[in-house]
């Protein structure tokens, strides 16, 4: 299991992932439903891999309780992560 703290994220990581849009809005979706689940903000908590375990297993309640097949929603999400992750345009990082 991955410890926040075992990394600074504004030293740490690298350049491309902390300018990415889409890796800053879900470290920010992250952090919120950390703090709504009283787990408290980042880096405070321990284990950011039971975090997003957490958040997935309640997104699959919520899918089940309206109806939307989440295994589908992971499957095209793998895909388009493959896909963005395989070809990056050169505004990669400006992407929202």
């Amino acid at each position: 299991m991955t410890k926040l703290t075992d990394f600074d994220r504004r030293n740490d990581m690298k350049t491309s992932t902390r300018k990415n849009k889409r890796a800053v809005a879900a470290e920010y979706a992250l952090e919120k439903y950390a703090r709504i689940k009283g787990v408290g903000e980042l880096p405070s908590y321990d284990l950011i891999d039971e975090t997003i375990i957490d958040l997935l297993t309640d997104l699959r309640h919520f899918s089940a309780a309206i109806g939307v097949d989440f295994d589908e929603v992971l499957r095209l999400s793998e895909h388009h992560f493959e896909q963005e992750r395989r070809s990056p345009s050169p505004d990669a990082t400006e992407q929202e």
